[in-house]
This record gives structure tokens, C-alpha cells and sequence, in this order.
């Protein structure tokens, strides 16, 4: 199998030592002041939080109908997620955060400050950025970070050495929002059926997105705001005829 990685000349790792010393990412990793936290660790909290008592699966009798219910107890549990506001005094809420935040940067951080903005959040919270997406739009980055790591540091790394306008969170949040959107209004629930997990789905609905992004900032080369809302805009029109 051919590599997608160039040969590495000379010339580029001189390129890459220039940049580097601008680098967001040091060179040798932060020991992480607290845990990091995994998608299926965050999963089960928020599972507990809002099913305390597991799912109220009360379908009887055919597999069609224990699949429905299956589907309408994970959309209740996607739906409740989009309405759990970050609250940055919770502990696992920020660790969440946290974790995102250090498998870009692998460096520690604080709840509030001007760091949440290397990572291409609005301000120095993520609070605001994270109004229309609540917990689910978090959850929903961990679990493309944790599964598909390359992905996404490779995106990130893109986008740091061309010194673009780096509002990366916000376009991943937009998508998180899309595939939001889809659940919404029921347009996943044919994909289902009862070996299904309706949330990674859409995870994957989202993740897909993400290589729809990485391939189109390469093709417009070095980019900026504008053009990286664009091609939000455009994946998402792609993700939606599909």
C-alpha cells in the first residue's frame, strides 16, 4: 500500500525545524496534572446522569420493537446531552475539555485563559462556543480523537504549519451541530436497526465529515477563516445529499 505521507527530504526537515520553534506542540510532552478521560469513560457518565436508573426499555415481544425502543431511548440520551450546558466546575466536564485540549497541544491547562484560543475556540472559555452543542458536541470530539487520532492531528498540524485562522474548534463543533441537526429530525434512524448503536452513528456521520475537511483544506492550500467556513458549508451540503 502506497504511503499518504511525502518522503521526507532534507529540505523539509529544515522547513519543519523553522517551524517548530513556533510550534504550539512541544517537543516533548506535559505529565498531565489530572486524568484524561476516554469517550467510553464519558459515555458511562453520562449514561448514569441522565438514565440513573438504565433504560426504560418497557417494549415486549418482536426484535422490530426492542430496536425502536433501543432507538428511541438513545435519541432521548443524545437530545438530554445537547442540553447539559459545560459547566467548567465539573469535574468530568473538564476533564473532557482538558483532554481535547492536550491531545492537540499535549500540554496541560487552566479552566480559563488565552490557551482555549490556540485551539481554535472563540475565547478564553469554551463556554460560548459551546451554547448550541452542550455536552453532546464534546462527547462527540472525544470519541473522533479517541477512534481516529491521525485524523484529526493531522488536520490540526495542517493548519498550524500555514498559519491559518485557526478557528478549528468552531468548524468541529459545526459539524458535531450538523450531525446534531440529522438526529433532530429523525433522518438516521433508517441506518438503524437492532446490532446498531444509533450515537455512533452519528459519530461516524461526524468522523466522515472530518475526512471530507481534511481533504478539502488541502485542495484550497493555504487557507483562512473565510475560506475554512466555506468549506464547512460545502461538507456539510455533501454530507446531506449523501
Amino acid at each position: 500500500m502506497q504511503s499518504k505521507y511525502p518522503i521526507i527530504s532534507n529540505e523539509l526537515i529544515a522547513q519543519e525545524n523553522e517551524q517548530s520553534e513556533n510550534s504550539l506542540i512541544p517537543h516533548e510532552p506535559e505529565t498531565p496534572l489530572i486524568p484524561l478521560i476516554t469517550f467510553q469513560e464519558a459515555y458511562k457518565h453520562f449514561k448514569s446522569v441522565i438514565f440513573p436508573n438504565g433504560y426504560n426499555n418497557q417494549s415486549k415481544g418482536n426484535c422490530c420493537s426492542c430496536s425502536s425502543e433501543k432507538t428511541k431511548n438513545e435519541k432521548l440520551f443524545i437530545k438530554s446531552l445537547n442540553k447539559i450546558k459545560y459547566n467548567q466546575n465539573d469535574r468530568i466536564h473538564f476533564r473532557i475539555l482538558f483532554s481535547i485540549y492536550y491531545f492537540f497541544t499535549k500540554k496541560n491547562c487552566d479552566k480559563e485563559g488565552e490557551h482555549w484560543q490556540d485551539i481554535g475556540f472563540q475565547s478564553d472559555t469554551p463556554s460560548a462556543d459551546l451554547i448550541t452543542v452542550g455536552m453532546f458536541g464534546p462527547l462527540q470530539i472525544l470519541y473522533g480523537i479517541n477512534k481516529y487520532p491521525f485524523l484529526y492531528q493531522e488536520i490540526f498540524e495542517y493548519l498550524l504549519q500555514r498559519k491559518c485562522d485557526l478557528y478549528f474548534m468552531v468548524n468541529l463543533l459545526s459539524m458535531c451541530k450538523f450531525s446534531y441537526n440529522l438526529i433532530e429530525r429523525d433522518l438516521l434512524d433508517n441506518l438503524v436497526n437492532e446490532a446498531n448503536d444509533y450515537f455512533i452513528i452519528a459519530n461516524e456521520i461526524y468522523v466522515g465529515m472530518g475526512y471530507e475537511y481534511n481533504t478539502e483544506i488541502k485542495n484550497y492550500g493555504s487557507s483562512n477563516i473565510l475560506t475554512i467556513e466555506y468549506i464547512v458549508k460545502t461538507i456539510e451540503n455533501i454530507s446531506r445529499m449523501r
